[in-house]
């Protein structure tokens, strides 16, 4: 299991060009603060970093055309790459919350739905530390 500081490490030694990819599912969730670690960093990528990756010789072909690095526990695709659907996050790109919802729905594994209920959980102690911001500003 790898946790954030591990995550932006490991992205920071291999130097993928940012506006190329972005990281989905568990990674992602771990640098927005839902979960603390993951099993690995799932990458979506452009189809022209994947053209990269195609020829590097640390990436191999895995299951569902998921290329897996032979040195870190990376997998990459371009699959979900979707670049209106990244934001940063200590200048990481990563998937918007809304994004990883709508795959992790259309995935429906049982590894997602248990997700699912982490991000609902997540969102619910935003919103309510939003709503106690919001009153403190306001003087109550």
């Amino acid at each position: 299991m790898i946790n954030k500081k591990e995550i932006i490490n490991i992205l920071t030694e291999i130097s993928l060009p940012k506006e190329e990819y972005m990281l989905v599912f568990g990674s992602s969730m771990v640098l927005h603060g839902i979960k603390k670690k993951t099993n690995d960093i799932d990458i979506a990528c452009s189809k022209k970093l994947l053209e990269q990756i195609k020829k590097d010789s640390d990436f191999t072909l895995g299951l569902n055309n998921w290329y897996q690095s032979k040195k870190y526990p990376i997998e990459i695709s371009d699959i979900f790459y979707d670049a209106t659907q990244k934001e940063m996050i200590k200048n990481i790109p990563i998937s918007k919350i809304d994004y990883i919802i709508s795959l992790k729905k259309q995935l429906n594994r049982e590894k997602d739905i248990r997700d699912l209920g982490l991000i609902g959980d997540y969102l619910k102690r935003n919103d309510l530390l939003r709503y106690e911001k919001e009153l403190y500003a306001k003087g109550y």
